[in-house]
């Protein structure tokens, strides 16, 4: 149960592209029981594996930590968003409407306080 707790920690915490501190922050957290943890100037983590011995061989693991995102641009008479794209979405993948099962993440920016919002189950 312990990698699905923290599984929910990951997914649910904000990382949209540019608001990368709070996933970096937990990702820290999580990961410093391993090893020393430092930060590069544009804010990538890296952790040095405790080893046994210098003569081993050395193992890297990379991983993005980052989300894509939209930001609101616009809300249009009709009350439909036009976005535009934070992070590498592809425009020819992005969907026209939201899945039910799918919520959206409101992060304002000056805070960076997220909101969850779900789509109503009586929208067309």
């Amino acid at each position: 149960m312990e990698i699905l707790h923290l599984l929910e920690k990951l997914t649910q915490n904000c990382g949209v592209a540019g608001y990368e501190k709070p996933i970096a922050d937990l990702l820290e957290d999580e990961i410093k029981d391993i090893g020393p943890v430092r930060r590069t100037p544009l804010g990538s983590l890296i952790c040095t594996v405790k080893q046994e011995s210098p003569d081993k061989p050395h193992v890297v693991l990379e991983a993005h930590m980052d989300e894509i995102g939209l930001m609101v641009c616009d809300i249009d008479d009709r009350g439909f968003l036009k976005v535009t794209r934070c992070g590498g979405i592809d425009r020819r993948v992005a969907t026209a409407s939201l899945p039910k099962s799918t919520f959206l993440s409101l992060i304002c920016p000056d805070s960076g306080e997220r909101t969850m919002v779900y789509p109503s189950s009586n929208s067309a």
